[in-house]
């Protein structure tokens, strides 16, 4: 009997030594779990803080940038701030060197390093890449890349400085912005913005749809973000109000793109005179793109619908044809350059690998010594009658063409017509040359208009179709969000394109 109880004791002895290292075992466990948890939360916390000043950093480089260059759109200020030349007498922050501050800066609990790629010449996009650190544990540490830009009139697949009409066969693929309001009937996969919120004496929207209920009145100065009514048949994207584009502040761009592109390095420049000495008359010049590089005649007639009749010689000697040596000249395209008219320009042919902008304008000065450039009405135009198109759309061409008064497309054009550009009519408008013929079935665009006054592709007059292209197609370039054509207008300030977390 003694001995079972023995026995007996012994086993409970030995299951309680068991329960008692299990139980140890996973008060250890749990311990360490518990240890880890809060080595990780701690790490955590500091790497969460780290990420905090790397973004104050970025939130300080572009409050720096702004304060600098951000109130303005003239290229060679800018130019002149990247560099470290004219009024700056050192390069920006972060540029070639790293720029580090303490965060915040009166007691500094880490710091921030700032890394930043400027911009290609005379574009208008850079990287900023700001790494923060705590002072308590400078192992722990966190980066972001941002791209900042200014932001581009291109970004629109059309923007106007006039109340316009959509018709109900358009389409558009792409933002779609007026300064003064939309009469909108056809459909937008995009954004469609105006910059006031209501037209027509405040009868209709400032995006409005004939299906649209009459707008609030008197029409709200400050209206609410939901102002305008859901219509997403229309509008797939909604309608908004934003801020409008200064079509006056161009004469600094026209400038720079003139003087850049007679300074040998930028561009090409032909003058309004043919040959030394020689005052003749000359209406412009035709460029034919070929590639990488393009032809040029000089043109001394046009006849009443804008299509050229004669072509000119240095010698003075015509001709109807542009074509054989003696009248042909064959120029290398400028990468990221300028090829400036002082004249008309009739643009056609295929662009490959390369990034330029053409212009037409009047560079002349008159009798008081002012430069025609700053003219607000009339000017020098752009006549479209051939296609004009990528060979690979890849982001690896990109072309913009400004003509000061009028980008016309003339009556003997191509059916279809299909045009990959930006085109910009800085004082006049985007469309016909004139309205009488009606054999053209399609026009397709591929890029982004922007007009000072309304654009037009067909039209009516009473009962009586006049206009051509009845369909019309304008898709937006999307290579244009990521930049606009060498030396384009932007508007002023800076905005955040890209961020990405390493």
């Amino acid at each position: 009997m003694i001995l079972f109880y023995k026995n007996k004791k012994g086993s409970a002895l030995a299951f309680a030594l068991v329960i008692m290292t299990v139980v140890s075992i996973i008060l250890v466990s749990i311990l360490q779990f518990v240890s880890s948890q809060i080595r990780r939360s701690s790490y955590e916390i500091r790497k969460q803080q780290a990420f905090q000043i790397a973004e104050a950093g970025v939130n300080d480089y572009i409050w720096y940038i702004t304060k600098k260059i951000g109130n303005t759109t003239d290229a060679n200020f800018i130019e002149d701030f990247w560099a470290g030349t004219g009024p700056f007498t050192e390069r920006p922050r972060g540029v070639g060197t790293s720029y580090v501050a303490g965060f915040p800066a009166n007691d500094p609990v880490g710091e921030y390093s700032i890394e930043v790629t400027p911009p290609e010449p005379y574009t208008y996009s850079f990287m900023i890449k700001s790494t923060g650190r705590m002072n308590s544990d400078a192992g722990v540490k966190k980066t972001i890349q941002i791209k900042i830009k200014k932001e581009e009139w291109s970004k629109h697949v059309f923007a106007v400085d006039a109340i316009f009409n959509v018709g109900a066969t358009t389409v558009f693929t792409g933002k779609v912005h007026s300064n003064k309001g939309i009469n909108f009937e056809g459909m937008a996969t995009d954004e469609v913005s105006s910059t006031v919120p209501c037209i027509n004496s405040d009868t209709d929207y400032g995006v409005n749809h004939s299906g649209d209920p009459n707008p609030p009145h008197p029409c709200p100065t400050e209206p609410p973000s939901n102002f305008f009514p859901s219509h997403p048949s229309a509008f797939h994207a909604g309608r908004y109000i934003r801020s409008g584009i200064d079509f006056a502040s161009m004469i600094n761009n026209l400038e720079t793109m003139k003087d850049k592109s007679s300074d040998g390095t930028h561009g090409r420049y032909f003058p309004n005179y043919i040959g030394t000495g020689t005052t003749a008359t000359v209406s412009g010049r035709k460029i034919i793109l070929k590639g990488n590089s393009f032809d040029v005649c000089t043109v001394s007639a046009v006849n009443s619908s804008g299509i050229i009749t004669r072509y000119i010689l240095d010698t003075l000697s015509t001709s109807t044809s542009c074509s054989g040596p003696a009248y042909v000249k064959n120029y290398e395209i400028p990468q990221n350059g300028i090829i400036f008219v002082n004249g008309n320009v009739w643009i056609e042919g295929v662009l490959t690998n390369k990034k330029v902008t053409v212009v037409a304008a009047d560079a002349s000065v008159d009798a008081h010594g002012n430069s025609n450039l700053a003219l607000t009405t009339g000017g020098k135009n752009v006549y479209l009658s051939k296609n004009i198109t990528y060979t690979y759309s890849n982001g690896t061409e990109m072309l913009g063409i400004i003509g000061q008064y009028n980008v016309f497309v003339t009556d003997d054009s191509s059916n279809p017509l299909n045009v990959n550009a930006v085109l910009i009519a800085k004082n006049g408008r985007v469309g016909l040359f004139d309205h009488f013929d009606t054999t053209r079935t399609s026009l397709n665009i591929t890029g982004s208009i922007i007009s000072k006054e309304a654009p037009f592709f067909y039209t009516t007059d009473g009962h009586t179709w006049y206009g051509f292209h009845p369909t019309r197609n304008y898709n937006y370039d999307t290579n244009l969000a990521n930049e606009a054509p060498p030396f384009f207008p932007t508007k002023t300030g800076y905005i955040i394109d890209n961020w990405e977390e390493f």
